[in-house]
């Protein structure tokens, strides 16, 4: 069981993970644009292995 102060600082990182992979997915058009096909295929593995992350945590946060 997390004590309170634990539950903020977990939704204060939640928070913090959910506006980087907004500021990501934002930004990858940008990178698909101008990246070879070497560099498309790692940020497409990095974004797929975020969104697995983020499905299989638990924390609902796959449904927004």
């Amino acid at each position: 069981m997390l004590f309170p102060a634990e539950v903020f600082i977990y939704n204060d990182y939640c928070l913090y993970l959910l506006k980087n992979i907004q500021l990501f997915a934002v930004n990858r058009n940008a990178i698909e644009q101008s990246a070879s096909k070497e560099m498309r295929a790692l940020f497409e593995t990095i974004f797929l292995r975020i969104g697995n992350w983020v499905a299989s945590s638990g924390t609902g946060f796959a449904r927004l």
